[in-house]
């Protein structure tokens, strides 16, 4: 397979847009929100010394204190004559969603900036239906949802249409039915092929119909994953589940799949909620165990690459052995949406130092908090400037959160 060709984004090199080749086809990553979280509150483990026991090529991907950054982003993937969004993240003005209520960030507006505005998109892949992958299929104007993409046709599997249709909790009313309204979904196959070089690929699991996006051109080869991941150590771990998984019995055996399949070929492996740097290859080594090796940290990312050294990336024999080393460090990317009021207060909600707090410069690219995203959750449980729910804040008391910002445990 031929060198996939990494092409760097002058616009921002920290990670809000990153753009990858492969083949002819470009594939575009844009951010709309990223937040740390706690490992025991996304994944389904009690082992909080998980991540420090693989010490993952880019500090992006994890934190030697329990906790990682979950990115919520969009890829355009345009072959030239098709232009297609798979997933639209959360959406403006959702006050249902439960963490991150009520955004208002400009990700449309960064779309088109990269030169793909709404009405240019003709194709929507939904990976599946929760509500961080299909929050932008509508927007509000004038108190009214309206589609986002007036010109796309919205692709869903049939399968995950037919589960969530008859979930009594699940709420598509505001993000689908004015789709369906206008005639602009198509259910399909989970292996469905969208056109020449892009087709969809079955990771159920997460979700009973979820998929996968596999793009190939040029002998190259990109897949991005949906959520049958959420961090890179369930690559290596993969009976670890995600809380949001249907059934983890499936996930954890689509996850071993997708390993099998991936390992040492040569593809892209684009994680749909990992930061910056997001994408990477998978790789064996000498002990047969897999490893994630982020693009960017070691050169060139192709199958004749050279290794990682064995030291750094020897599966641990034991699971008292672990490492405190987090990678390179790097500056502090820009955040537009950051409120003076709030910096400071998301990490130490979280129960981080305050040398990794928003005030402090940061030791990496992790550590970025978006703290717009809780200004207007204020209801008692939910932390006022990180929107953490309080049973996952170490630091945030029922009692405090009501006094919102005010409250020093939120400093």
């Amino acid at each position: 397979m031929a060198i996939v060709n990494i092409i760097r984004s002058l616009a921002d090199v920290e990670g809000r847009m990153a753009t990858w080749r492969i083949g002819t086809t470009k594939i575009h990553k844009v951010l709309e929100v990223e937040l740390p979280v706690l490992l025991t509150a996304a994944l389904r483990t009690n082992d909080t010394a998980l991540l420090k026991r693989y010490p993952w090529p880019a500090p992006g991907f994890s934190g030697v204190d329990g906790t990682f950054v979950l990115s919520v982003h969009g890829l355009v993937v345009d072959t030239g004559t098709r232009r297609i969004l798979v997933d639209t993240c959360v959406g403006n003005a959702r006050a249902s969603v439960p963490f991150l209520r009520m955004l208002d960030t400009a990700w449309p507006e960064d779309l088109a900036a990269l030169g793909y505005p709404p009405e240019s998109i003709d194709t929507v892949v939904c990976t599946h239906l929760h509500f961080d992958h299909i929050g932008w299929n509508t927007r509000l104007v004038e108190g009214k949802w309206v589609p986002t993409f007036p010109r796309a046709r919205h692709l869903v599997t049939r399968v995950e249409w037919d589960h969530w249709a008859h979930e009594a909790d699940a709420d598509l009313r505001d993000t689908m039915q004015p789709l369906i309204d206008e005639g602009l979904v198509d259910l399909v196959g989970t292996d469905h092929r969208v056109c020449d070089g892009v087709r969809l690929e079955a990771a159920p699991g997460h979700t009973p119909g979820q998929v996968a996006v596999v793009v190939e051109s040029g002998g190259d080869r990109a897949v991005i994953t949906g959520d049958l991941v959420h961090h890179p150590v369930q690559f290596i771990e993969p009976d670890v589940a995600s809380l949001a998984d249907t059934d983890a019995a499936q996930a954890a055996a689509t996850r071993r799949a997708f390993v099998e399949r991936y390992a040492d070929t040569g593809t892209l492996v684009i994680g749909t909620h990992f930061p910056a740097p997001t994408a990477g290859l998978l790789r064996r080594g000498g002990d047969g165990a897999v490893r994630f090796v982020a693009d960017g940290l070691f050169g060139p990312t192709r199958p004749g690459g050279p290794e990682p050294s064995s030291s750094t990336w020897t599966r641990p024999a034991s699971s008292t052995t672990s490492s405190d080393s987090t990678g390179p460090a790097s500056a502090r990317r820009p955040d537009r949406t950051r409120r003076p009021e709030c910096r400071g207060r998301g990490m130490r909600a979280l129960g981080m130092p305050r040398r990794q707090g928003c005030r402090a410069p940061l030791p990496s690219a992790a550590w970025t908090v978006i703290a717009d995203v809780g200004t207007s959750a204020s209801s008692a449980g939910r932390c006022s400037p990180c929107a953490w729910p309080a049973p996952h804040c170490p630091r945030l008391s029922t009692a405090s959160t009501r006094k919102n910002s005010g409250s020093p445990n939120c400093r």
